[in-house]
């Protein structure tokens, strides 16, 4: 659980599109770190088409790359 003045910090970095550290990311969702690396393992080596999740939804995983990336478009399945 983040601290107030850690939640502060990311809401700032978020709004202002900076991009967020994987640690951050996964305290600012409550999810664990180990799924938000493989996100961006798959991400960045074969693109956005390639990232699947379980668990996650098509529009959770786009928030989580937005996260790190805010200048990406969300991408839409056809």
């Amino acid at each position: 659980m983040l601290k107030e003045k850690e939640l502060n910090i990311i809401e700032s970095k978020i709004k202002n599109k900076i991009p967020l550290d994987i640690d951050e990311i996964s305290g600012y969702l409550n999810i664990k770190e180990k799924i938000i690396k493989n996100i961006f393992v798959m991400y960045e080596a074969f693109g956005r088409k390639s990232v699947e999740s379980i668990t996650l939804s098509d529009e959770e995983i786009d928030h989580i790359i937005k996260l790190k990336y805010p200048d990406v478009i969300a991408y839409k399945k056809h």
